[in-house]
C-alpha cells in the first residue's frame, strides 16, 4: 500500500514537472512566434515590396499565423489562469479557439492559392495567355482575400459556438480538448482531414503538372543564356519551396495533430502526449521563420517568377541588351530590384500584353 501511494507520488511530480518544462517551451514558442510573424509582416510592408502582385498574400500569411500565434497565447493563458469565475473562461477558450482555427483555416488556404497561382502563371509564359494583365487582377487578388478570410472566420465562430458550455476550473487545461460530444476534438479531426488532403492533394497535382511544364519547356526551348526562358523555368525553385512546406510541415503537423486530438484527455499530462502537443504546434514559429530568414530570396522569386515572368527577366541591364540570342520577348523595361551581389535586375514585360490597354 505504501509502495502504490509512494509510486503515485512520484507519477504525479514527474507529470508536474514534465508539463512546467512543457509551460516553459511554449513560452518560448509563442515569443518566437509572436516576433517571427511581426517581422514577416515589416519585411513584406516595406515600399519595393508594394508593387508586387503577390505580397497581398504573403502579408496574409503572416496575419493570419499572427491571429492563430494569438488564439493560442489566449488558450495557454486561459489554462495557467487561478481565477475560479467559470464564464471568463469559458469565453476565452471561445476566443482563444476561435483565433487558432480561423487562422489556421486561413493559412492553409493562402498557401494553397499561392502554388496554384505559382502553377498558372508557368501556363501563362508556357501558352502566352495575358489573362495576369488584365486591369481587374487587383481587384481579384483583394475579392480572394475577402472570400478566404471570410471562409477561415466563419469556420472559426461556428467551431469556438459549440465548445462546452461548463467549463469549470479543474477541466481548464484541457478547454481546447471538452466539446459537448466528448473528449474527442471533433473540429480538430475534420480540421485535419480537410487541411491535408485538400491542399495536399492540390500541391501534389500542381507539383505533377508543374513538372511536366517544366520538361516540355525544357526540351523544346534550349538554355542558351542565363536570361532564357528555359533557363528561368529550370532554376524555379518557387516551387520546390512551396511542394517541401505542403509535404514535410502540413502533412507532418496534422498527422500529428490528428495523434492529439484522438488522445483521450486523461494522459493530457503524460510525457508522449505534451511532446505531441508542442510538435502539432510548429506553424507558430516554422510560418513566419521562413519568410524572416528567407525573405530576400523569397523577394528574389517573388520578383522574378511569378510578378514578372520567368523568361522575362534579366540579372543585370548588360546581360538583358547583350544577349540578343535569348528567347527574352521584346518589350519595356517596368522596374529593377537588387541582388546579393549588388547589381540590378531589370524586369520587362510585352510592349502592349492583351487584355491592357496601351
Amino acid at each position: 500500500m505504501a509502495n502504490s501511494l509512494q509510486t503515485n507520488q512520484t507519477t504525479s511530480q514527474n507529470t508536474t514537472e514534465n508539463y512546467m518544462l512543457f509551460s516553459y517551451w511554449i513560452i518560448i514558442v509563442i515569443f518566437l512566434g509572436l516576433v517571427g510573424n511581426i517581422s514577416a509582416l515589416v519585411i513584406f510592408s516595406k515600399v519595393p515590396l508594394k508593387t508586387r502582385s503577390t505580397s497581398i498574400h504573403y502579408k496574409a500569411i503572416s496575419c493570419s499565423s499572427l491571429l492563430s500565434t494569438i488564439g493560442y497565447t489566449l488558450s495557454y493563458i486561459n489554462s495557467t489562469n487561478n481565477s475560479t469565475q467559470d464564464d471568463v473562461m469559458a469565453y476565452f477558450c471561445r476566443l482563444a479557439v476561435f483565433l487558432e482555427v480561423s487562422g489556421y483555416v486561413t493559412y492553409a488556404i493562402i498557401l494553397t492559392v499561392l502554388q496554384c497561382y505559382s502553377l498558372l502563371k508557368t501556363f501563362h509564359f508556357v501558352k502566352q495567355i495575358s489573362v495576369f494583365a488584365s486591369p481587374k487582377a487587383a481587384k481579384l487578388r483583394i475579392a480572394a482575400q475577402c472570400c478566404i478570410w471570410t471562409i477561415g472566420f466563419a469556420l472559426g465562430f461556428g467551431l469556438a459556438w459549440g465548445v462546452e458550455d461548463s467549463v469549470t476550473s479543474e477541466n481548464r487545461k484541457s478547454c481546447e480538448l471538452k466539446w459537448a460530444s466528448g473528449g474527442v476534438t471533433w473540429y480538430r479531426v475534420m480540421l485535419t482531414v480537410a487541411w491535408m488532403h485538400v491542399p495536399g492533394v492540390i500541391s501534389f497535382i500542381a507539383i505533377i503538372a508543374t513538372q511536366r511544364v517544366r520538361n516540355w519547356v525544357l526540351a523544346n526551348n534550349a538554355v542558351n543564356s542565363p536570361t532564357s526562358f528555359a533557363a528561368q523555368v529550370q532554376n524555379n525553385a518557387l516551387n520546390k519551396t512551396l511542394a517541401g512546406y505542403f509535404f514535410i510541415s502540413v502533412i507532418l503537423y496534422h498527422t500529428i495533430a490528428l495523434i492529439a486530438a484522438t488522445t483521450q484527455p486523461s494522459f493530457l499530462n503524460s510525457t508522449p502526449i505534451l511532446v505531441i502537443k508542442l510538435l502539432s504546434q510548429n506553424h507558430v514559429v516554422y510560418g513566419p521563420f521562413i519568410f524572416v530568414f528567407k525573405s530576400r530570396s523569397y523577394r528574389g522569386h517573388v520578383g522574378r517568377i511569378l510578378t514578372c515572368g520567368s523568361g522575362e527577366v534579366s540579372p543585370s541591364p548588360a546581360s538583358a541588351t547583350g544577349n540578343n540570342s535569348s528567347s527574352m520577348p521584346a518589350g519595356r523595361s517596368t522596374g529593377s530590384t537588387t541582388s546579393r551581389s549588388g547589381h540590378r535586375r531589370t524586369a520587362v514585360v510585352p510592349a502592349n500584353p492583351a487584355g491592357r490597354p496601351s
